[in-house]
């Protein structure tokens, strides 16, 4: 039970492989190409607050929440964001 609440305050795990890998084909060819569409785990990212112009990290992603939503957390701190961030606010290092 004290895993789950832990779980949840930081983010679910990354969903499997297959969950998050989404496939795309090129108009007039029977190919199939898959392209990652979310963010893995412990990935580097730079985060920038909506609003705000610059860029701010680096950071981690610590979790996926849901949906393109991202739990990241400052290397520089080692703090957890407070908030969840949306998929749009981040960009790889």
């Amino acid at each position: 039970m004290a895993q789950q609440d832990a779980m949840e305050s930081v983010g679910a795990e990354l969903p499997p492989e297959e969950d998050w890998r989404t496939h795309a084909t090129h108009k007039g060819s029977k190919k199939d190409y898959p392209s990652i569409s979310f963010f893995q785990k412990d990935e580097a990212v730079w985060y920038t607050p909506a609003g705000e112009r610059g860029m701010k990290g680096p950071y981690r992603i610590v979790g996926h929440v849901g949906g393109e939503m991202y739990t990241i957390k400052c290397e520089a701190t080692g703090q957890t964001h407070a908030d969840s961030v949306p998929k749009s606010q981040l960009q790889r290092v």
